[in-house]
Formats: C-alpha cells, sequence, structure tokens
C-alpha cells in the first residue's frame, strides 16, 4: 500500500514523519515502513503579480514493503534529486 500525505507546518519532518510511522505501526499493523519524502519547486504568480518560486512538498509512504519496493524507492529518490529544483529522500526510521 503507498499513501500520499501533504503535510503542513509545524514540527520538523524527522520528527513528524517518526510519528507518523509510529501510528502506521501501532493503529495499522505496518512492519515495514519507507517513506519518500519530496521538494518540488513552482513556480507562481503572488498577490503582488510577481513571479516566485515556492516549495511543494510531499510525502509518499510505502507500508510493508519488501527490499526490491524499497530499493526501487531510493532510486526514484536518486531520480528526482537529479531534475533541476526537485530534492527527494527515503527515510526508513526506527526499528525497520
Amino acid at each position: 500500500m503507498v499513501l500520499i500525505k501533504f503535510p503542513g507546518h509545524g514540527e520538523k519532518h524527522d520528527k513528524r514523519i517518526e510519528a507518523y510511522h509510529g501510528l502506521l505501526r501501532s493503529q495499522a499493523g505496518a512492519v515495514s515502513i519507507a517513506t519518500v519524502r519530496t521538494c518540488v519547486s513552482v513556480t507562481v504568480v503572488n498577490k503582488r503579480g510577481l513571479r516566485q518560486k515556492v516549495p511543494r512538498i510531499r510525502w509518499f509512504t510505502i507500508v510493508d514493503a519488501d527490499e526490491v519496493l524499497i530499493e526501487r524507492a531510493k532510486q526514484f529518490a536518486r531520480k528526482l534529486e537529479g531534475i533541476e529544483g526537485c530534492k527527494a529522500s527515503l527515510f526508513m526510521g526506527r526499528g525497520v
């Protein structure tokens, strides 16, 4: 199963992802959890009519993935890192 999350503002992402993984373990019985964190800069027009870059952050969480799927997630993150204006990393969390 893959879940897509649009994280809000607040605590640092590492802490929020760790809490999210803990919730999935305790309430959904998930064993293996991996989250690909992405940030893509998009250009928008602000209220003053000026163009500015804005980050768009997404988390793609894979629940109970095997090692093959986790490796594919790592490759996906590396490919995104090669695109201008994109950042990506894989977060496995503790206990995985």
